[in-house]
C-alpha cells in the first residue's frame, strides 16, 4: 500500500497544464484510496486473495495456475476486486505481476550468454517482486512519450503539439544545439 505522502517524492506532476502537489489534489487521493482497497482485500480475505507456498503467503497474482481450482481461485479474487470498486479499478495494481510470474516460470527461453544469465535474472527479479508484494505497475510509473523524436536539425511542425521543455539552446554553433527534455507519460493502473 502507498500513502499520498509517498507519492510526493520530488517529481514534477502537471494536471491541466499546472504543476500540482499530488497530496493536494482530491482525485489523486481518491485514486490512491481505490488502489489501496485492493491491498485491503488481501488482509480481509486472505483465503481468496492470497495463496500459501513454502510456508509463506503471497498475492494471488503470483500464482501460476496449474489446476482448475487455481483458476477458480483467481477468478473469485478478481471478481471480488471488481465488485469492491464497482468495476472502476480497470487494472489492478498487480496487472503486470501476473505476467512476471509466468515469465519466471518459462524463463528458460531467455537463455544466457558469456556476460549474463538472462533466465536467472528474470527468475530472481520475479522472486524479489513476489517476496515484497511489489506492484510493478507502481514501480514503473512512467514511460517515454510516443511522440516521434525529430532528427536534427529540429524543425517545429506547427500542426503538431509536442510538449517539450527546452532546457538550453546554444547559438554559438552553426546549427543551434538544443537541450530538450522529452515528455514522460504516467501509466494507468
Amino acid at each position: 500500500m502507498h500513502t499520498i505522502e509517498q507519492l510526493n517524492d520530488g517529481r514534477a506532476v502537471y494536471l491541466n497544464g499546472h504543476r500540482v502537489n499530488v497530496a493536494d489534489v482530491p482525485i489523486f487521493r481518491k485514486t490512491l484510496a481505490l488502489n489501496n482497497q485492493y491491498y485491503d482485500l488481501q488482509h480481509n480475505h486472505p483465503e481468496v486473495h492470497t495463496y500459501q507456498e513454502n510456508g509463506h503467503r503471497y498475492d494471488i497474482a503470483f500464482k501460476v495456475p496449474r489446476t482448475v481450482a487455481d483458476l477458480q481461485q483467481k477468478h473469485r479474487a478478481y471478481q471480488e476486486i471488481a465488485q469492491s470498486n464497482s468495476g472502476m479499478l480497470g487494472r489492478t495494481p498487480d496487472f503486470l505481476n501476473t505476467g512476471m510470474a509466468v515469465l519466471a516460470e518459462r524463463a528458460a527461453f531467455l537463455g544466457q550468454n558469456q556476460y549474463t544469465d538472462f533466465a536467472a535474472n528474470a527468475r530472481n527479479y520475479a522472486k524479489e517482486v513476489k517476496a515484497n508484494d511489489t506492484s510493478l505497475a507502481m514501480r514503473f510509473k512512467t514511460h517515454n512519450s510516443t511522440v516521434k523524436k525529430p532528427s536534427m536539425p529540429f524543425r517545429l511542425d506547427t500542426r503538431v503539439f509536442i510538449p517539450l521543455n527546452v532546457i538550453k539552446m546554444e547559438s554559438s554553433f552553426l546549427v543551434p544545439k538544443w537541450s530538450i527534455r522529452w515528455p514522460q507519460l504516467l501509466m494507468t493502473s
